[in-house]
């Protein structure tokens, strides 16, 4: 039985030293996660918050022979789009998204014809979708 199963099963034993261990093992990346969609270290960790919360509710209905990984992921996803929705603005200007990605240890001129290249490129690609996949 690989770790992530013997956690499941100890947690439906009611085990909550085993639930913490599950947060410990995966708060980092969920945390790093939420950050990454919401751009807010506040919602970042109420998303989080919400992740685990949710997790423990649906404990018995997890299938504890796969790693929890891909469903906490999920979860936290799901969570951190959801902060997006009901707070309805974006949560990084689309050219500091763009210049966050091109960032690099030198700027040089093409650095920057890149970046502005690329920049419309994104523009014209956020624009051609509907409004729910923006």
């Amino acid at each position: 039985m690989d770790e992530d199963a013997q956690l499941v099963a100890r947690i439906l034993g009611g085990e909550l030293a085993a639930f913490e261990a599950l947060y410990q093992k995966y708060k980092r990346s969920l945390y790093h996660t939420a950050l990454a969609i919401t751009g807010n270290a506040g919602a970042a960790e109420e998303a989080l918050q919400d992740c685990f919360v949710r997790a423990f509710a649906a404990m018995e209905r997890v299938d504890a022979s796969q790693s929890l990984a891909p469903w906490l992921q999920r979860i936290i996803v799901n969570v951190s789009y959801n902060w997006i929705g009901r707070n309805q603005r974006w949560p990084l200007a689309l050219d500091a998204f763009v210049d966050r990605l091109l960032t690099g240890p030198t700027s040089c001129p093409e650095h920057y014809a890149e970046a502005s290249e690329l920049r419309s490129i994104v523009r014209e690609a956020v624009a051609s979708l509907n409004l729910k996949q923006r």
